[in-house]
């Protein structure tokens, strides 16, 4: 164990840290020590502060206006209690102790209403600060220890209780360091539920590195090259309506509770040396480094598959190929550390190849960017920091690239008989890998042909995976499709593709169909649609944005769904359903992001035949009662019956659904990937 020593020496004395990995140990002359279950309310604490301040925002902004109270932080009813019951030898839960920060329940007076304590000292350098803390299970909040000198210089341990998933053990926790010249977010996997026990979160700022803990041990770890600066140590609880971050407001109040702080420093003048060990000299007593709460033992260990991850400019990809033949990998998308310059990986399958802007239009690659492997092996790859990417992969022969001037390549496809690659046998899989995160995912919202899969090992996070379609899953489609087309007559065996041998080549979404066949499809769904319109003429929609607009709430008026402040929508036609991005889905004039992600939320129900039967969008959705309509969109309908799992995109808002609802969308992703594994053929 990791021992915290206190020297004590006239005329000072010193806070010994022992540090890891043969660090010299850090000296600190100042300390924090609050115990708030046996001390004096937090209302008359010598140490810490209850803020009270507004954080105003437009209407027109992506984020709630806040409201942070003195009276939402405040000193458990329930000490007293729980400190009589460890007297009496008793270890009974009584529910949240020492110091409770609030998040109001909805909006208070328009704001979400919020708590924050900082420390009275606002002179806080280098130092090891740690918290106990019993996380809230209500969604929508950001759980926050943090020291703070302003936005550009600030570290911190946070917690966005949407993520908590525990049926699945899924307990995320942040480590975010804000700099102007080592910004880094590491992110990690607790193996137990926060929000059921005390638990101590810790970090070290010395010179030039920032050390993470949870209950004692180290998982992860920062380089620091600035100056330091001093501050304020902060613990905060708050909502802001941001759907990439706290989502919320939660529904009920949400509560987390602080058990102590500790905090060994330096403060205006002191000097860190770990050479000032020596000279300090003086009577040295142990402390135990971390306990749960004053009174209680530490919780079992911290990380499923722990490490540490300090960011790698280059991801490691595996390319696998479970077919009988020969696989052809083309790797393609945006170099983001090149200014978003395009970018192929080389046949060796490593080394990059940034083509130049050519003179005349649809000059080939002439580069060879085509990673062959064998039936039944694997091929590592190693991919830069890329944007919008794609893991191509094709039977037998590689691809065919082109460059037109820009440079801009021109990608093979599906819709253009003539295209030189249109009777081969390929697909791909998406991916952005950036400086926060890998984000990749199966798509069939253009095509279903050979099925792949994902699987994704993060070094703090685990695995995550998408099994994708089995071996037979493009005929499973075609022939789900040819036997939905003998029961409506309405086209579907259209977006069958037969190659040149007669046999299945791929399948097209309907909205790729409607490239190849003017006017497939036409009209199909308009008789819902109609009925789904004149259902909400006496009756409202309500919309859960599911970001900082919250629910919204519409009607039918004249023939036009009125949403208020976030706009209104013409009634679509089948075709703007099944592109969701033209009619009153385009993003043309009057489009707000508002509006998008009222849209996105109207167009997936629309997709999925369920408006008549849930007025709650997407929030009252249940994933078996999707495609239950006669007309619906059945392709997507067969895809997610073929894949295994039943995830993978097959139009393109099949991202949304319920906030406790099972993902369709079929996506890995994690902050510190190690490997990322593509397999094609199904297996």
């Amino acid at each position: 164990m990791v021992m915290l020593t206190l020297a004590f020496v006239l005329p000072i004395s010193a806070f010994h840290v022992s540090l890891p990995d043969g660090l010299l140990p850090a000296i600190f002359t100042h300390s924090i020590e609050s115990d708030f279950i046996s001390a004096c309310p937090i209302s008359r604490s010598p140490s810490w502060i209850r803020p009270e301040f507004n954080i105003t925002r437009e209407p027109s902004e992506a984020e709630l206006p806040e409201s942070f109270r003195s009276e939402n932080t405040f000193s458990s009813s329930l000490n007293a209690e729980f400190l009589a019951n460890i007297a009496a030898g008793r270890r009974l839960e009584v529910g949240n102790v020492g110091v409770v920060l609030r998040v109001r329940g909805g909006r208070v007076d328009g704001m979400v209403s919020t708590s924050e304590m900082d420390s009275k000292r606002n002179d806080v350098g280098y130092g090891s600060f740690r918290v106990g803390l019993k996380l809230s299970r209500e969604p929508g909040t950001c759980a926050a220890f943090f020291w703070y000198h302003d936005d550009a210089h600030e570290i911190d341990i946070e917690f966005l209780s949407r993520e908590f998933d525990a049926a699945h053990s899924i307990f995320p926790l942040h480590f975010v360091v804000h700099s102007l010249v080592s910004p880094i977010h590491l992110q990690a996997n607790l193996s137990f539920d926060p929000t059921t026990a005390f638990h101590e979160y810790r970090f070290d700022y010395i010179p030039g590195h920032i050390l993470f803990y949870v209950d004692g041990m180290l998982i992860g770890r920062a380089t620091q090259r600035e100056e330091m600066k001093r501050g304020v140590l902060v613990v905060q609880h708050w909502s802001n309506g941001n759907v990439q971050w706290t989502a919320g407001p939660p529904e009920r109040d949400a509560d987390m509770a602080v058990s102590y702080v500790k905090a060994y420093f330096n403060g205006s003048g002191d000097v860190v040396s770990g050479a000032a060990t020596e000279a300090l000299g003086g009577v040295e007593t142990e402390v135990p480094e971390y306990k749960a709460t004053e009174y209680g033992a530490i919780a079992g260990p911290l990380i499923v598959k722990c490490g540490c991850w300090c960011g790698s400019n280059t991801l490691k990809a595996t390319l696998r190929n479970d077919t009988d033949v020969p696989l052809f990998f083309t790797i393609t998308g945006l170099a983001l550390q090149r200014a978003n310059a395009p970018v192929f990986i080389c046949a060796d399958g490593k080394t990059p190849y940034y083509p130049p802007s050519p003179p005349d239009r649809l000059q080939p690659v002439t580069q060879d960017v085509a990673i062959r492997v064998a039936p039944g092996a694997s091929q590592q790859a190693v991919i830069p920091r890329i944007a919008g990417g794609r893991v191509w992969f094709c039977k037998n022969t590689p691809l065919v690239f082109f460059v037109n001037p820009g440079p801009a390549v021109v990608e093979p496809s599906t819709t253009n008989t003539t295209d030189k690659n249109y009777y081969k046998d390929w697909g791909f899989a998406e991916f952005t890998f950036n400086e926060h995160q890998l984000f990749a995912n199966i798509s069939h919202v253009d095509f279903v042909s050979i099925p792949a899969s994902l699987d994704l090992h993060c070094a703090v996070a685990g695995r995550r995976c998408v099994p994708g379609m089995p071996a037979d899953g493009l005929d499973r489609v075609c022939r789900g499709l040819l036997e939905q087309e003998a029961r409506d007559g309405a086209g579907w065996a259209k977006l069958v593709v037969r190659g040149r041998d007669g046999g299945f080549l791929r399948a097209l979404s309907p909205n790729a169909g409607a490239v190849m066949h003017t006017g497939l499809f036409k009209g199909y769904l308009e008789g819902y649609i109609e009925q789904v319109w004149k259902t909400y003429e006496t009756r409202p929609l309500v919309i859960n944005t599911q970001a900082q607009w919250g629910d919204v709430q519409g009607r039918v008026v004249n023939g036009v769904l009125d949403l208020g402040v976030l706009g209104r929508f013409e009634r679509p036609a089948t075709a703007d359903v099944f592109s969701c991005s033209t009619g009153p889905f385009a993003r043309g004039p009057g489009y707000t992001e508002g509006k998008g992600a009222a849209g996105a939320r109207l167009a997936a129900a629309l997709n999925r035949g369920t408006l008549l039967r849930n007025d709650r969008q997407p929030e009252g959705e249940a994933v078996e009662e999707f495609y239950a309509e006669e007309k619906t969109n059945h392709y997507a309908r067969i895809c997610h019956e073929v894949s295994r799992e039943g995830r993978g995109y097959a139009f393109p808002y099949d991202d949304v659904g319920s906030s406790q609802g099972v993902d369709q969308s079929g996506a890995v992703w994690g902050g510190s990937p190690e490997e990322l594994v593509v397999g094609v053929g199904g297996c």
